[in-house]
């Protein structure tokens, strides 16, 4: 879920950290959660060079995004963030929201997080062969990393904001906000738990119409 508000070669290195609710959504098919890994360094039409169900979770990743970023919760959230983080604050809620899900992952998937964590490894680490040459460098260091632990605690993400804001141009906004994470935290509570909600209703009904169309609005 990331907006591409920055500069078209920052968008991979900024959409790519934000992927914990996108494979969460797509869990009960493998080739879907590879789909939603591998779609930020998928272009245009190029998911048809892909398998259904990965193209599928292609898809539905991009439909993610653009339900995300419309939505009136966020939209709401991205005005309160941006004083301080202009055009990165739809970054910064992309990881708040992975924050959120990944401190009570139990509640929301009846699973721990750790269990999910190697789940996906081991899908991914099947189709490793099939991901584009930049997602294979990053699935090497999101595996050595274990960002999906690291999303639970306020720490370990403010560790990964500031390492974003390191990576990037003008990416002051986000090395501070590495050092007030829980403020901004603080800041999305009264958002999350409704926006999450209904993105799980209405990602079943644009997966089915997916199925029935074979296409995405």
């Amino acid at each position: 879920m990331c907006k591409d508000t920055s500069p078209k070669e920052l968008n991979f290195v900024l959409c790519g950290m934000n992927h914990l609710a996108h494979l969460y959504l797509s869990s009960d098919n493998e080739e879907e959660m590879v789909g939603q890994f591998i779609a930020d360094a998928v272009k245009g039409s190029d998911f048809n060079f892909y398998s259904p169900d990965i193209r599928q979770g292609i898809l539905l990743h991009r439909w993610v995004d653009s339900f995300t970023d419309a939505h009136d919760l966020v939209r709401e959230l991205r005005a309160a963030y941006r004083p301080n983080l202009g055009l990165y604050s739809s970054v910064l809620i992309d990881l708040v929201f992975d924050h959120f899900l990944a401190k009570d992952f139990h509640f929301h998937a009846g699973r721990e997080l750790e269990e999910f964590q190697q789940f996906t490894f081991g899908v991914l680490n099947k189709h490793e062969d099939s991901f584009p040459a930049k997602m294979k460098s990053y699935f090497f260091h999101m595996k050595d990393k274990e960002f999906m632990m690291k999303y639970a605690h306020p720490r370990g993400m403010a560790v990964i904001v500031r390492q974003m804001g390191n990576r990037i141009p003008r990416g002051e906004s986000l090395l501070a906000a590495g050092d007030f994470f829980d403020d901004y935290v603080e800041m999305a509570s009264p958002y999350f738990s409704t926006f999450f909600e209904e993105l799980k209703c209405e990602f079943k009904l644009k997966r089915l119409a997916l199925l029935h169309e074979n296409k995405i609005d």
